[in-house]
This record gives structure tokens, sequence and C-alpha cells, in this order.
């Protein structure tokens, strides 16, 4: 393949990426409304002035529920066929379906059914299919439910964006298309790689072996740090996070320990990648070493170190009572999917540091705003409603809520769950191997 093809290839990827991601971040995203705007569905829109409630008692932020089922109510002076509600506002807890109570003429005769419930941007839309005169929603039938409500419009016509699917549905067929575009124009060195690492397999283990070794050289407990880290750190923020800050989080030691052990493995196995290469400048001049052996050994290091701090997960979750599920068994994948992730993340910082050591510094930085922007000692539904959907495109929150699920709340992750960690994880390690391999021939100029 010349270069002139693959430069052609790669700006009709663009194009085509750019109508998938157009497709599934607003087109499909928006169906319903768009379908109400061609059908010329009656638009109304009412603001919070105009709801009615009952149940709720006011509060600063807007309302909270007590014991009785909390609803909020609307009403026309004609009948109007609804084929979906708009509720505009930001609730904490998640609603999967509601049940209504509705009129289809003024003055007429109340009907109940249930009413399917889509979050979209974290605005919530009921699929009614119904001519309504009156309308009331059971929103909460327990206390404690807070509620701040905007406004509530019956077939609505704006369109949605989701920006992370926007984001995943455009780079994940873009990085696919962009790894067999690279692997054609080059397809030699690839190959070299992969079998390279094959015959590599007992350097990559001794040196996975040497930096275990090393890290608890001349320590009374060893290994056992593993272990006792994880632990006494959760004491610590248990004691001052669980107090101060009262979330409603139960087993909140359980809820920190898990996100702690997922998100120190990331950090460890990125920052110990990204100087792997400079570090191992002294054997990379004397002999033939691939290069990529280097941050997947880091990755495959800070794999054994999370495998001993599970240990200590296991240790709390017996201490704390968790009840044992089946679904326990699917931690394996989670943590699966943030290897990859790690190795392809790890891919493109060894060589951006490599090159630039300033990335080193400015890393530092960055993982400081990471673990904020990580569910860690936080539920996300603590948060307004733009900060959440900045939190939502952080990919480690994705494996985080992904290992709760399975190991803390004994639930199966959606659908959309699976998909995002494994896009996430594909992205990083496709643009990862191309990154490496285009530049990894420059290593021996800069280190």
């Amino acid at each position: 393949m010349t270069l002139r093809k693959k430069k052609w290839l790669l700006f009709a990827a663009v194009l085509l990426c750019l109508l998938i991601s157009s497709y599934f971040s607003v087109v499909r995203f928006s169906a319903s409304n768009i379908e109400n705007y061609v059908k010329k569905a009656d638009n109304m829109v009412f603001s919070a002035a105009e709801i009615s409630t009952s149940g709720w008692s006011s509060a600063e932020f807007g309302y909270i529920s007590s014991d009785e089922p909390c609803t909020v109510s609307v009403s026309s002076s004609r009948p109007v066929a609804v084929n979906n509600l708009l509720i505009e506002g930001s609730f904490n807890k998640t609603l999967t379906a509601v049940e209504i109570q509705y009129t289809s003429e003024v003055g007429g005769e109340m009907q109940t059914k249930q009413a399917p419930v889509t979050i979209k941007n974290n605005d919530y839309y009921l699929e009614i299919d119904a001519t309504v005169a009156s309308l009331t929603i059971e929103i909460c039938d327990e206390a404690g439910c807070e509620l701040e409500l905007d406004r509530i419009e019956l077939n609505p016509r704006g369109l949605n964006l989701n920006v992370q699917t926007a984001l995943l549905s455009f780079f994940f067929p873009f990085s696919v298309i962009l790894f067999l575009v690279e692997f054609l124009y080059e397809r030699e060195g690839y190959i070299k790689m992969a079998t390279t690492l094959k015959h590599y397999r007992c350097l990559l283990y001794d040196l996975v072996s040497r930096d275990i070794k090393t890290k608890y050289r001349r320590s009374v407990l060893g290994i056992l740090w593993s272990v006792l880290n994880p632990l006494l750190m959760m004491l610590v923020l248990t004691a001052v996070f669980a107090n101060i800050f009262r979330y409603d989080i139960n087993d909140f030691p359980v809820y920190y320990l898990t996100g702690y052990i997922l998100f120190n493995f990331v950090s460890e196995a990125t920052s110990f990648s990204m100087t792997s290469i400079i570090n191992a400048s002294g054997l990379i001049k004397k002999v033939y070493i691939p290069k990529v052996i280097f941050p997947l050994e880091k990755c495959l290091f800070s794999l054994v170190n999370l495998l001993f701090s599970l240990i200590a997960a296991v240790i709390v979750f017996l201490i704390v009572g968790v009840t044992p599920s089946w679904t326990m068994l699917l931690f394996p994948i989670p943590i699966l999917c943030l290897f990859i992730f790690n190795f392809g993340f790890s891919l493109i910082l060894a060589t951006m540091n490599t090159f630039f050591r300033d990335v080193g510094y400015l890393y530092g930085v960055f993982i400081t705003l990471w673990v904020y922007l990580t569910p860690i000692i936080y539920p996300i539904n603590v948060l307004p409603a733009w900060m959440q959907s900045i939190v939502r495109l952080n990919p480690l929150t994705h494996y985080v809520e992904y290992f709760r699920a399975v190991t803390l709340y004994g639930t199966l992750p959606s659908l959309s769950e699976n998909l995002a960690c494994l896009a996430y994880s594909f992205i990083f390690l496709l643009v990862g191997i191309v990154v490496f391999q285009k530049k990894q021939n420059k290593f021996i100029f800069y280190i």
C-alpha cells in the first residue's frame, strides 16, 4: 500500500466514523423526539410553577420525599396524544419504570399503567403512548428521595447528544480502521512485534519476578504489604470520609476498597510503564530486546500486585458481611478490560515520555485530577448533572462501577456498560500499538 492510498483511506475512515457517530449519538438517541417533530405531535411545556406535587416537602434544593407515594401532576385544557414525556431536573434515585395515572379526556375516568423510563443526558424520558388530559406520575414511594424539578415537556422535539456515545462510536471504529491500515502498510513490523513477544516470554517472566523481589527487598513483611497497604488506606479514609461526608453509602469500607484497588492498579501500571523505556536504556543500547516488553512487564507486575490486593478485598467482604453472589465469579472481566486499557495507555505514555520528559511531571498532576474524577470515595449521584456527565466520560468510572456491580451489589452490568468497558479498552490498545510501533525505532536517539 502506498502512502497516498493510506492517507486517502484514513480520510475516508474519518468521514465514515463521523457518520456512525452522528447516527448513534444523535439520530438513534433522539429517535422518539425526531418522530414527534416529523408527525407534528402537540408539544406542551410545563414550568416548575405549573406542576402540582403531592407527598413532597420543600427543601433548599427542591423537594424531599416522605414515606407516602410522592407524585407530580400536570393537566391540559384539552386531550393531547402523548408519545413520550420529558422530566427535566435532577433526582437522586435511578428510575427504570414509574406508575402513571391519567385521564383521556377532561374530567374523565382515571386509568393506570406502567411507563418505561429512559435516562438521556441525566433527563428522564417516559414512554406514555396514550391520549392524556391530566397526568399524575408516581416518582417515589419512600422517604429521602431528592427531586429538583425544572420542567415537564409533552412530546419533546429537541435533539439529544450523548457525548460519550459520540466519542466511543467515533473512536472505536476509527481505531480499528487505523490499526488495519497501519498493519497493511507495515505488516512485517507488526508481525515481528508479535513473534518476538512469544520468543522473549521467559525474559518477560524474569523481569516481572525481578521487580517483585526488588520492591520488597529488605522488608520484614515482604509481599504482605500488597495486602496491608489497601487495608490501612481503607481504615484511614473510612474514619475520615465516612464521618465528614455522610453520603448514603452502605458498607463504605467495601465501597472505597473496590474503587481504590482498581485505581491503584492503573496509577501504578501507567506510572511505571511511562519511564520503562528510559530506565531500560542500558539494556536497549547493548543487546536487541523488543522494546514493547518493558511497558508490558510493568503492567503485568502491577497486575500481580492487584491480585494480592484482592485478598484484602476478600477479607473486608467477610468482616463487613457482604452477601456472596454468583456474579462475583465475573470479577475477572473488568480486571481483564482494565489490563488491556492499561497496556494500551502505557504504550502511549512510554512513547511520549521518551521524546518529551515533561510528560512525567505533567502526569503526576493528571493522576491527582484523575483520582477526584473517579467515584472512589463518593457516589456519582451526589454530583450535579453537568459534573456527572464529565465523570462518566472517565473510562475508570465504568471499570469501577462494573467491578462494584458484580462483587458488591450482586447485579449484572447493562449491555451499554459492557460495551463502554470493551470500547475504551480496545481504543487505547489499538492506538497504543500503532503509536509505539511507528516511533520505537527512534527511541535509541532519545534515551
